[in-house]
């Protein structure tokens, strides 16, 4: 079996999404408290993880690359942006603040942390 089938590349980015997943929802992981902190209070924490986490991607994207474990580089959907894209965008961002929450803050708290 091929490295770049669909299936299996839907499944292992799907198993590898669901553990990332996880992981920032327990780990009560918010890119918008990571810039709130290091503007406010200089705390580096959330954003040090934050740049481990892209230079970790970027390294393991280049290095998948190399023995043609990914069928293209860059991937097709590197493009510029569409204006319904942005639009969008924007739409989703104002909602979002309207709504009083982010993407993984609006999750109600785990009943098992601490």
């Amino acid at each position: 079996m091929m490295a770049s089938e669909p299936l299996l590349l839907a499944s292992g980015s799907g198993l590898l999404g669901f553990a990332f997943g996880v992981v920032l929802y327990r780990g009560d992981y918010c890119m918008v408290a990571m810039l709130r902190d290091f503007y406010l209070i200089r705390d580096t924490t959330l954003l040090r993880s934050f740049v481990l986490y892209f230079l970790a991607a970027s390294v393991l994207f280049h290095l998948g690359g190399l023995p043609g474990l990914l069928p293209f580089l860059p991937p097709p959907t590197f493009a510029p942006p569409s204006l319904a894209t942005m639009a969008g965008g924007l739409l989703f961002g104002v909602g979002i603040v309207l709504a009083g929450g982010w993407v993984v803050g609006t999750s109600p708290p785990c009943p098992l942390k601490t």
